[in-house]
């Protein structure tokens, strides 16, 4: 959720993430898998249950390395080192025969599976209340906290807009702070 609100993202494309995307030495996270959900069907095309696996990206443009900032750098080597912790330490983990490798996906839920886009929002009370929030926002409505907080503050439009990978930036006003 913090991807979204400090770097713009759109919640889809965390929740992919492997370590192996962060490109520690140059700075960047390499935007290259995606996690979804899908609807597995009998037959007869009736829907009898959910299956979550690794997928493409939606556009060939959703593949591409996105700078990192300091701050979020320190952030998810942070994260790295407890989640390799957890490992260590977890019965759940041990009796399940995982280890941690760096082909390890970087969100993990309570069950140390990945999140799925449409799971995110269950996160959201706790960031609200940590980042004092409204209570309506969304997921996807950090991404655009995120192009009004930077806007106001000056920065050019165009490197924000190549930034998001929009092609529009929409005035959403300081609903947030």
């Amino acid at each position: 959720m913090k991807l979204c609100f400090w770097q713009g993202y759109v919640q889809k494309k965390p929740v992919g993430l492997k370590w192996t995307s962060l490109l520690e030495e140059e700075d960047f996270l390499n935007i290259n898998n995606a996690y979804k959900e899908f609807i597995v069907y009998d037959e007869n095309m009736n829907p009898i249950g959910h299956e979550r696996r690794d997928d493409t990206l939606k556009t060939s443009k959703s593949y591409r390395k996105i700078p990192l900032d300091g701050r979020l750098k320190k952030v998810l080597l942070e994260h790295k080192k407890k989640q390799q912790e957890l490992f260590k330490t977890s019965r759940a983990l041990k009796d399940k025969k995982r280890k941690w490798t760096e082909n390890e996906y970087m969100f993990l839920g309570r069950t140390y599976k990945p999140y799925v886009s449409d799971t995110l929002s269950s996160a959201l009370p706790k960031l609200r209340k940590k980042y004092n929030l409204i209570k309506n926002i969304t997921p996807y409505g950090l991404r655009y906290s995120y192009a009004s907080y930077w806007a106001q503050k000056g920065l050019d439009k165009l490197f924000l807009m190549r930034a998001m990978r929009t092609r529009k930036l929409y005035d959403y006003g300081v609903a947030l702070y």
